[in-house]
């Protein structure tokens, strides 16, 4: 069973027991942006990559969402005929899911974008960046979890229009649009772990070690694998015996070679393909407290980022989930799933 959103307008269609329900986005917005008389979209998500899940039916069966044209649904919302000037927007993050719990389910919205407009031909400078997680509650909250998308965006395009017309930019970096098209690239060349080419043997306690490949004093570590998990020892040098690492409190370990992410559900091994680090976990449901949105104004990615606490999921079910690292905040990223633990 898939949620589909198609067409230029992203429809939402949910299939059960053999009907379908469409709910279209909906961009009759109270109050109307005038909006941009020229939008684009950067999306620099991963290929194809995963959108989240909801829960549908009398059983709550887990309904996937699948997105064709998002990007222009995106761009429709800022669209208009008052400022000359373009919009350029690179969508980061875009991730809908639900935790169902016993008497009420959370959904959650996470929204990750930045908003870039032009004072001068191919001069773009940043007019706010989002990063951030929308929640809402209630005994079902599909329909609400789903409009909330077209509600959020809608108070977007009125802030990002205001913002266009009052803001100066000369005190903010300027970019190329070709320079847009590989910001993340451009990023991700400052930051240690990510230009190095093996990452330093030791403990990475939190994400601003992991991107400076300044891990804490290296210790002694052995990775063991297991049928079902990775164990961490850390060499005890007073009684020059292993001590088992527990994940709890740290970001990531490595022993000079392998490196793995530090979950509340255990290690997990990371790899770097192309110039981002991904890891596998076991399908999970994610919960979180009621975060505060927060929005930032110039370089950087400034959010109300609340860490979801992650549960297993049944024996059943062999799926892992592909997850990559954001480069600036650190949270995992849901990218895909494999059937089947992977090798």
């Amino acid at each position: 069973m898939k949620l589909f959103l198609h067409g230029f307008f992203c429809l939402l269609s949910i299939h059960s027991f053999g009907q379908m329900r469409e709910l279209a986005l909906d961009f009759s917005c109270k109050e109307k942006s005038q909006g941009f008389q020229s939008v684009k979209v950067i999306d620099t998500r991963s290929q194809n990559q995963f959108l989240g899940t909801v829960q549908n039916g009398a059983f709550n069966t887990s309904t996937e969402i699948v997105c064709m044209g998002l990007t222009d649904s995106l761009a429709a919302y800022f669209t208009g005929s008052t400022l000359n000037t373009p919009l350029v927007i690179t969508l980061n993050e875009f991730f809908v899911n639900e935790l169902r719990g016993s008497t009420s389910e959370i959904g959650r919205f996470r929204l990750a974008a930045r908003f870039f407009t032009a004072n001068a031909p191919d001069q773009y400078n940043e007019l706010i960046t989002i990063d951030t997680i929308y929640t809402t509650k209630g005994g079902d909250v599909t329909k609400k979890l789903l409009r909330s998308v077209s509600e959020q965006f809608c108070v977007l395009a009125q802030q990002v229009t205001s913002l266009a017309r009052q803001k100066t930019l000369s005190d903010t970096a300027t970019y190329s649009y070709q320079d847009l098209l590989t910001l993340d690239s451009l990023e991700k060349m400052k930051l240690p772990m990510y230009r190095d080419n093996q990452p330093k043997a030791g403990i990475y306690r939190n994400f601003r070690q992991f991107v400076m490949n300044e891990p804490e004093p290296a210790v002694e570590l052995t990775i063991e694998e297991r049928k079902n998990m990775t164990l961490v020892y850390a060499l005890n040098e007073k009684r020059k015996k292993k001590v088992k690492l527990l994940p709890e409190g740290l970001f990531a370990v490595s022993d000079g070679t392998i490196l793995l992410r530090a979950t509340g559900l255990g290690f997990y091994k990371m790899v770097k393909k192309g110039s981002d680090f991904y890891y596998w976990r076991p399908r999970q449901s994610y919960s979180s407290s009621v975060p505060v949105p927060l929005m930032g104004m110039g370089y950087g990615a400034v959010g109300g980022l609340i860490a979801g606490a992650m549960q297993a999921a049944s024996k059943e079910d062999n799926r892992w989930l592909l997850q990559k690292v954001n480069h600036r905040r650190g949270n995992s990223v849901p990218v895909s799933w494999v059937n089947g633990k992977p090798k």
